[in-house]
């Protein structure tokens, strides 16, 4: 029988959000409860905030182009983002940098007369009326007795602390787009949604579980094939073919959720551009999200903007960019743009060594 454990995975530039499903018969029961997992995270994503102290890698700070691997002046990639009525700003989660340059591009926008929306993963769709009463209130931010519990009030109804690491990242946009009056909308599906499928699968949901859903009906086996095979991957050896169905099905879900948000955002008419925040996995080869929304809408242009972690070693932009051929099936490179940052973290231990570890660890002080 197997029980899920949810953990966040650091790979090559990219977080990605999986449920790593652990043997009951060779796992404690301690491993798998709440104390046991939160110091297992915590021993993952250690050094997460500890910036990298190795030589700097020339890639740094500069952008290219993917199609030609041609490095482009940042004015460059502000004409192609102004002409784009989707941008996606690619981000590792807990990469400060990529927060501060998404604010810094999005601030570039506005400065070039365009209002955009602004979409958040990181949000769930029906947290949207919460961030837009905290944008379109007329109580000013800071002050006094009520004015100045605003923020603190959208914290805690988003469940997030006064130390939340989450608002550092992304409530300067946020306030950014108070200033500013932008539309904003959380795009995600929520938690205890993305939990269920994973537990039983789109299928298995009920029919009132199935209205919370968004399917747009979009099938691509080639991206089935290549999401199946990064989810084994970071999957650590756990779960059975099952199970990565149903982590499929949960990205799938997910994917589907955020480009209805977008498509539906543009469609209100309201706005002229969407800039949407989220992890780069989703909008990698140009699929997932993105292919999603192209699919709806044809005719609109979106571009799709990667801020990438540069990798371990130094290596060349050729590498970034190859071809990726999985089954027969060609995939375009990671982003039609990418933005090399410096890594948010110095630890370069494959993350499953870790998790097999504290297995290993566990089951001897915690023999069956």
């Amino acid at each position: 029988m197997l029980t899920s454990l949810s953990i966040r995975f650091k790979s090559d530039g990219y977080s990605v959000g999986i449920n790593a499903a652990a043997n009951n018969a060779g796992v404690s029961a301690q491993l798998m409860s709440r104390h046991f997992f939160w110091l297992l995270l915590l021993a993952i994503m250690s050094g997460c905030a500890v910036p990298d102290q190795r030589p700097e890698d020339p890639l740094i700070e500069r952008i290219f182009r993917t199609s030609d691997g041609a490095e482009l002046a940042r004015e460059d990639l502000m004409r192609e983002l102004e002409q784009a009525r989707v941008v996606y700003l690619g981000e590792k989660h807990d990469n400060f940098r990529h927060h501060e340059l998404q604010l810094s591009l999005i601030k570039e926008l506005v400065q070039r007369g365009q209002q955009p929306a602004i979409g958040f993963e990181i949000f769930s769709l029906d947290q949207t009326s919460l961030l837009m009463r905290y944008v379109s209130s007329k109580i000013p931010a800071k002050g006094h007795g009520e004015s100045s519990n605003i923020e603190s009030k959208l914290r805690k109804a988003l469940g997030w602390n006064d130390n939340d690491e989450r608002w550092r990242f992304y409530g300067p946009i946020l306030q950014f787009a108070r200033e500013k009056r932008l539309t904003v909308f959380g795009a995600d599906l929520t938690p205890a949604v993305r939990r269920r499928i994973t537990e039983v699968g789109t299928a298995g949901l009920t029919a009132v579980e199935q209205r919370l859903l968004h399917p747009s009906g979009f099938q691509n086996s080639a991206y089935e094939a290549l999401m199946r095979s990064a989810l084994k991957q970071a999957h650590c050896g756990y779960g059975d073919e099952v199970y990565i169905g149903r982590l499929y099905s949960n990205w799938v879900a997910r994917n589907d959720a955020m480009a209805m948000a977008i498509v539906e955002t543009l469609a209100q008419g309201g706005s002229e551009k969407v800039v949407m925040i989220l992890g780069a996995g989703h909008v990698q080869n140009n699929m997932g999200v993105y292919e999603r929304v192209a699919d709806k809408l044809p005719d609109v242009r979106q571009l799709n903007l990667g801020f990438r972690e540069v990798s371990e070693s130094p290596v060349p932009i050729e590498t970034y960019i190859k071809a990726l051929e999985i089954n027969g099936a060609r995939f375009a490179p990671d982003h039609e743009y990418l933005w090399f940052s410096t890594r948010a973290s110095l630890d370069g231990e494959d993350p499953c060594k870790a998790f097999h570890r504290h297995i290993k660890k566990s089951k001897t002080a915690n023999p069956p």
